[in-house]
């Protein structure tokens, strides 16, 4: 049943990627078919197919890095939870890669970047900020937590910025 269930991420992962190449926009939901296929490429090496399982979700991974974070670590989405959501999965995707041979994502640097704007335009109290149907976060405590093992290299000092290159 697994593989059968694999078997249908890797075909639907697939498809992802090549109707991005003619123009669909990923979403959040495709990105977490990406990590999926990471995971079970790099945690259940022994199934079939398994490297060209983790190869096709770090595409995916990667186009969604590269096409809804902007420079400045902004999403395109512009909902700060799930930013937060977002900016952890690319932290677990990248780390899942490293840690078994694969090298990890190649913008490590935008994933930074991302994090930092969390923690900038987090409330007050640290919280990210909460409209609609979204997660209730707390951003500073997980800048903290994830700066821990990754190199969140930025004051943790609440100050006015601007993002210049967030569009």
């Amino acid at each position: 049943l697994l593989e059968l269930h694999v078997q249908h991420l890797h075909k639907e992962g697939k498809e992802h990627l090549q109707l991005q190449k003619v123009g669909q926009k990923f979403n959040n939901h495709t990105l977490q078919i990406g990590m999926a296929l990471i995971m079970v490429g790099c945690l259940l090496p022994e199934l079939e197919d398994s490297t060209q399982i983790q190869i096709t979700g770090q595409g995916i991974v990667e186009a969604i890095l590269e096409k809804t974070i902007r420079p400045d670590g902004i999403s395109r989405e512009y909902a700060m939870s799930y930013d937060h959501f977002v900016a952890r999965l690319f932290v677990e995707a990248d780390l899942l890669l490293e840690y078994n041979g694969f090298g990890g994502l190649s913008n490590r640097e935008r994933i930074c970047r991302q994090y930092e704007y969390l923690y900038q335009f987090s409330s007050p109290e640290g919280k990210s900020m909460q409209i609609g149907d979204s997660y209730a976060l707390d951003a500073v405590a997980d800048v903290e937590f994830v700066g821990s093992f990754y190199p969140l290299n930025f004051p943790r000092q609440k100050r006015t910025v601007v993002m210049p290159r967030g569009g």
